[in-house]
């Protein structure tokens, strides 16, 4: 019969696909992998549009003579556009990617309207800076969602509408033609968005299920598959990380090792399945019976490790009894037979008092069991109790 589980005593979760929660920071507090793809790919295009912005700067400051009001206006254009950016590269890097990709393409959308306002010879003939309308849609297409990419387009269409519906430029500009070309990048963009969204959800999922098929193929590799405990291979590598833990913190680590009595008996009369039976309900006695912090495993063969962080002398006392006193309920059935009582043969060990390396420690718990064992079966032994 199994006690009831207590608040402090819960068993270690095992861990399968289902189980994992998809991250949105990492542990160290650092973006997932998408969001740093996407951040990196915007750093990258707001510095190139920088640089473009730059280069067209010393383009404008040759082109026009010094003194002409096209070469004041169009200098503060860019110079605004350049701070700009500028502003929206921080936000990237403080990890504010939709703010820093909303203000890119806010910058684009405006950039060739505000040039309409400052240049009037735009609708005389100049119509280059109105081409720079298809740069907020291509942008939203590569930064923003399919939606953000049909307002900017709507918006760069239909004001494009408005202006030759307003000016009666048809002479100077061929309107149709802009429309038709603003449409095309549109239509283009938004075929683009859609099938790059796609594959980078794709790209995502099969990310995050290797991400846990690794995790899932990490867990079988330091399970026992008998006991669904943790194996050796895990004992030894938790146990050093758990003991240099107990040196910085100056506090006490118990190793409790434990032997079924009369199991090769039991394994000759019954046979291997019925011993296998056996294991199985024992590995799931003490996983119920272990703190989140503790770590149960299967040491090899019938010998089980319990490892007890923070603990004391009178607590590992205590738990060895307990274990004991739960093994003797413990009715495991296996066919038609139902196993006799069986006792446990425990040695206990003591960080530091009785090892300060995890080779030390567990070589004493392991004499101590053996002494236990030699001494008369059932029994819990220290090893300060070894002569």
């Amino acid at each position: 019969m199994k006690k009831p589980e207590s608040p402090h005593r819960s068993p270690r979760p095992s861990l399968s696909p289902r189980s994992l929660p998809r991250r949105l920071v990492e542990p160290d507090g650092t973006l997932p992998e998408p969001a740093r793809r996407r951040a990196r790919m915007l750093s990258s295009m707001l510095l190139t549009l920088a640089l473009l912005t730059l280069a067209s700067l010393v383009v404008t400051l040759f082109v026009n003579p010094a003194g002409a009001p096209r070469r004041t206006e169009y200098l503060t254009l860019m110079a605004g556009l350049f701070m700009t950016l500028l502003l929206a590269y921080l936000l990237n890097r403080r990890r504010h990617y939709l703010t820093a990709a909303w203000l890119t393409v806010l910058c684009a959308l405006v950039s060739p309207w505000l040039a309409l306002v400052l240049d009037p010879t735009v609708l005389r003939g100049d119509f280059a800076p109105l081409t720079y309308t298809v740069v907020a849609i291509l942008l939203s297409g590569i930064l923003l969602s399919v939606y953000a990419t049909v307002i900017v387009s709507l918006f760069q269409i239909l004001t494009l509408w408005v202006v030759a519906g307003l000016t009666h430029t048809s002479t100077f500009i061929n309107w149709p033609s802009l429309l038709i070309m603003v449409l095309f990048v549109s239509v283009l963009s938004l075929v683009a968005n859609l099938v790059n969204r796609q594959d980078l959800a794709q790209i995502e999922d099969q990310a995050r299920l290797l991400g846990e098929n690794e995790n899932l193929l990490r867990e079988q590799s330091v399970r026992d598959h008998l006991t669904n405990l943790f194996n050796r291979r895990y004992l030894e590598e938790t146990l050093a990380r758990e003991l240099r833990r107990a040196e910085r913190n100056g506090s006490q680590l118990g190793v409790i090792m434990l032997d079924i009595d009369h199991f090769k008996q039991l394994n000759d009369s019954l046979g291997h399945a019925a011993g296998d039976a056996l294991m199985r309900e024992l590995g799931a006695l003490l996983r119920s019976r272990i703190r989140e912090a503790d770590i149960a495993c299967r040491y090899g063969g019938d010998e089980f490790t319990l490892v007890l962080p923070d603990t004391t002398r009178a607590i590992l006392l205590a738990r060895a009894a307990s274990l004991q006193e739960d093994v003797r309920k413990l009715h495991v059935k296996y066919e038609e037979t139902v196993f006799d009582p069986i006792s446990l043969s425990i040695g206990i060990a003591i960080y530091p008092e009785h090892g300060k390396k995890f080779e030390a420690l567990l070589d004493a718990a392991d004499k101590a069991m053996y002494r236990s064992k030699h001494e008369g079966l059932g029994r819990a032994v220290l090893a300060d109790e070894i002569t």
